[in-house]
C-alpha cells in the first residue's frame, strides 16, 4: 500500500513540476515575442507561435490569448491586417473576463485594424470601449495610447484639427510618466497632420533619437519614411533620398509591407520634385504592382463571416447532443417546414408575377415618355423655325424704310402674305400645344375649372419651360401682358409670393 501511495505522490509530483516548466516555457516565450515586436514581428511571430502551441496544449486560455494578441500586433507591423484581425478576434473569445488589462489591449488592437479599413464607427465603438477598462485601472499609459490611436482615427476620417488635440493629450500624459516609448510615438504620428515641416522634422528627430537608443528597428522604419516626406514637403529632395534609403533597409529588415509600399510613394513624389520624371515613374509603378499583388485589408469582412459560421458549427454541434431531447417534435418541424416552403413558394410566385406586371408598365411608361420627348423636340424645332421667320419680317421691314413707294408697296405685299403664313402658324401651334398636353389641361380644367382657353394654353407653355419672350411669340402677346396673364394664373391657383409656378404646374 506504502508503495503505490509513494508512486503517486511522485507522479503527482512529476505532473506539477512539467505544468510548471511548461507554464514558464509559454511566458519565456511570450516575453521574447514582445521584445520583438518593434525590432523584427517576424520573430515575435515565430515566438508568439511556440507560446501559443504551448499553451493550447496546457489549455490555458489567459496565455492563449495573449499569445494571439502578440501575434496580431506582429501582423499590424507588417502590414497584414487581415491575418491580425483573425488572430485579435480569437484572442478576444479566449481572454478571461477578469483579465480587463489584456482585454483593453486587443479591444484597442482590433480598433486599430478597423480604422485601417476605414470603418470608422467600428474603430470609435472598439477604442471607446478599451479606454473604459483603463480608466477604471487607472492605467495613465494605455489611456494615453488610446488618445493616440483615436488621433490616428481622426487622421484617416480626415479631420487633423481633433487628430491634433488628441496626439498633444497622448503626448502630455506620455511626458507626465516619462514613457519614453509612447513618446516617440507621438512624435512621429504628428507628423501626419502636414503641419510646419520645418518643426515636424525636429520632432521626427526626437523620435527617431529615442527609438534608435530603444533598438526598435520596424518603428524606425516608419520614422525615417516620414522623415523623408517632411524634408520634400520642405524642399530638401537630397536629405529627402537619404531618409527614406535609411527607412527602406529598415522596412526591408524587417519585411514590412505597408512601410515598403509608402517608401515607394514617397520616393516617387521626391523624384517627381526633382523632375526626375524616369525614377518617379519607377517608383510608382512598383506600387501599383505591389497593391495589385496583395490584399492586406480587403479581407477582413470575409474572416467575419468566417468566424460567424466557425460558431455556427458550434452551435450545430450543441444541437446534435441535445437532438433526443428533441425527436419527438421532429414529425411537427417538418410540418412547419413544408408549410413554410409552400408560403415562400406561392410569396416567390406572385413576386414573379408581380415583377412582370410591374415591368410591363414601366416599359409601356419608358415608350410614352419616349413619345413626349419627340413631341417635344418637333415643338421645339418649330419654334426656332417661327422665330427664325419673324427675324426675317423684321429685317425686310427695316430695308423698306428707304425704298421708293411703289417699290416699298410692292415688299409690303409680300410681307403680307408672310404675315398670313405667320398666322396660320399660330393655328397649328395652338394645335400642337393642346395635342401636346391634352391630358395636362384635361387635369387642370378638372382641378381649376374657373380657368379660360387662354389661361390653360398658358399653363401648358409653362410647364413645358418656355420662357415670357417664347410665349409672346407664339400667342401674339407683349412680354409686359404675358407677365400680366402670369400673374392672373397665379391669383386663380392660389399660390403664395413664395410658391413657384412652373413648378407647381410640373407637379399637376
Amino acid at each position: 500500500m506504502k508503495k503505490y501511495l509513494s508512486l503517486i505522490i511522485a507522479l503527482t509530483l512529476s505532473l506539477t513540476l512539467t505544468a510548471k516548466d511548461n507554464e514558464w516555457s509559454v511566458r519565456e516565450n511570450l516575453d521574447k515575442a514582445e521584445e520583438s515586436l518593434s525590432k523584427d514581428p517576424a520573430k515575435a511571430i515565430y515566438y508568439g507561435g511556440q507560446a501559443l502551441t504551448a499553451a493550447t496544449a496546457a489549455r490555458q486560455p489567459e496565455l492563449v490569448a495573449e499569445a494571439q494578441y502578440l501575434i496580431a500586433n506582429a501582423y499590424i507591423n507588417i502590414g497584414d491586417y487581415v491575418t491580425s484581425y483573425e488572430y485579435l478576434v480569437e484572442a478576444e473569445r479566449n481572454c478571461p473576463e477578469s483579465d480587463r488589462r489584456l482585454k483593453g489591449d486587443i479591444l484597442l488592437s482590433i480598433s486599430y485594424t478597423y480604422q485601417k479599413i476605414k470603418d470608422f464607427d467600428s474603430a470609435f465603438k472598439y477604442l471607446e470601449t478599451a479606454r473604459g477598462l483603463f480608466v477604471e485601472l487607472d492605467d495613465t499609459v494605455s489611456i494615453a495610447r488610446c488618445a493616440n490611436n483615436k488621433g490616428l482615427i481622426y487622421i484617416a476620417i480626415p479631420d487633423n484639427e481633433e487628430a491634433r488635440k488628441c496626439f498633444e493629450e497622448s503626448l502630455r500624459l506620455n511626458r507626465l510618466v516619462g514613457n519614453r516609448t509612447g513618446i516617440a510615438q507621438n512624435l512621429n504620428n504628428m507628423s501626419f497632420i502636414d503641419g510646419d515641416p520645418i518643426t515636424t522634422i525636429g520632432q521626427l528627430k526626437e523620435a527617431i533619437a529615442i527609438n534608435e537608443s530603444l533598438d526598435r528597428t520596424w518603428v524606425l522604419g516608419e520614422n525615417y519614411n516620414n522623415l523623408g516626406y517632411q524634408y520634400r514637403r520642405a524642399g530638401n529632395s537630397a536629405a529627402a533620398l537619404d531618409a527614406l534609403a535609411r527607412a527602406r533597409a529598415y522596412a526591408d529588415m524587417t519585411n514590412a509591407k505597408e512601410l515598403i509600399m509608402d517608401n515607394f510613394r514617397y520616393r516617387s513624389e521626391v523624384y517627381a520634385q526633382k523632375g526626375d520624371f524616369a525614377h518617379a515613374y519607377s517608383d510608382l509603378k512598383a506600387l501599383l504592382d505591389r497593391i495589385e499583388s496583395q490584399d492586406m485589408t480587403g479581407g477582413l469582412k470575409n474572416i467575419e463571416v468566417n468566424l460567424m459560421e466557425k460558431n455556427i458549427q458550434v452551435i450545430r454541434k450543441e444541437k446534435e447532443q441535445k437532438e433526443r431531447e428533441f425527436r419527438m417534435r421532429r414529425n411537427i418541424a417538418i410540418a412547419v417546414i413544408i408549410l413554410l416552403a409552400a408560403v415562400c413558394a406561392a410569396v416567390a410566385l406572385s413576386y414573379r408575377m408581380f415583377r412582370k406586371a410591374n415591368r410591363a408598365q414601366k416599359e409601356l411608361m419608358q415608350k410614352e415618355l419616349d413619345l413626349k420627348k419627340k413631341e417635344l423636340d418637333n415643338f421645339a424645332i418649330w419654334v426656332k423655325s417661327r422665330n427664325e421667320i419673324l427675324a426675317g419680317i423684321q429685317e425686310k421691314i427695316k430695308g423698306i424704310y428707304g425704298m421708293e413707294t411703289s417699290e416699298a408697296t410692292l415688299q409690303l405685299k409680300k410681307l403680307n402674305s408672310n404675315i398670313s403664313q405667320f398666322n396660320r402658324t399660330n393655328d397649328e401651334a395652338e394645335k400642337m400645344i393642346d395635342d401636346l398636353n391634352s391630358g395636362f389641361i384635361s387635369k387642370l380644367s378638372e382641378l381649376y375649372p374657373d380657368l379660360s382657353k387662354s389661361e390653360r394654353r398658358l399653363a401648358s407653355l409653362l410647364k413645358i419651360g418656355m420662357s415670357s419672350k417664347e410665349i409672346s411669340l407664339i400667342m401674339s402677346m407683349e412680354p409686359k401682358s404675358v407677365d400680366m396673364a402670369r400673374y392672373r394664373l397665379r391669383k386663380k391657383l392660389n399660390l403664395s409670393a413664395n410658391d413657384n409656378l412652373c413648378d407647381f404646374l410640373g407637379k399637376i
